[in-house]
């Protein structure tokens, strides 16, 4: 490592972009993500953590393995049965990660000079704030449609995640022939 790269620790708050990416009919592409930060010239990866909801409606453990065996540690929590409503948490108990995300990065505070969010919920501009007073680089990446402007005060640079970073989907032709269409960067 370089005495001048930059440690960056990412925490993705898979929940949050899974419902800003739904209407986009796209899915991230993890590897995508991952090449992106890790082993670059003058960057250290300390840690990339995807935080996830578990729910009984459908099986993520494939899923899970995936993000793992690319590098990605997760953290899962699990929606009880008798609470899951049609991919949501009921509004009395909501389980998401926030408390999960907010410790791990404050522990982790003294071995990062850039800190990347993969979320735009509000509730995170407190921790943004802190995070940012302590000298670190805050980054915000998300969607458009879902971000919060409530983050763009407390941090360094808002992200809008692209084309970049999803899947290709294969386009039929005219003629029959899969491509992967011009501009789906």
């Amino acid at each position: 490592m370089n005495k001048q790269a930059t440690s960056t620790f990412v925490q993705v708050d898979l929940q949050n972009l899974f419902y800003g990416s739904r209407g986009k009919g796209q899915r991230l592409d993890f590897e995508k993500v991952w090449d992106h930060f890790y082993d670059r010239e003058n960057e250290f990866l300390i840690g990339a953590t995807v935080y996830m909801i578990r729910s009984p409606a459908f099986d993520s453990s494939k899923f899970e393995m995936k993000l793992q065996r690319i590098g990605f540690k997760t953290v899962v929590r699990s929606v009880p049965s008798q609470e899951y409503q049609t991919y949501q948490a009921p509004t009395t108990h909501p389980v998401n990660h926030a408390v999960s995300i907010t410790v791990d990065c404050l522990d982790k505070l003294d071995a990062f000079d850039r800190w990347v969010l993969m979320s735009g919920d509000g509730e995170f501009a407190p921790l943004c704030k802190y995070v940012r007073s302590k000298g670190k680089t805050v980054e915000v990446w998300g969607f458009q449609e879902n971000h919060d402007p409530a983050l763009d005060p407390h941090v360094n640079r808002v992200r809008y995640i692209g084309n970049a970073f999803f899947y290709r989907k294969p386009q039929i032709s005219v003629f029959g022939f899969n491509n992967f269409g011009e501009g789906n960067l």
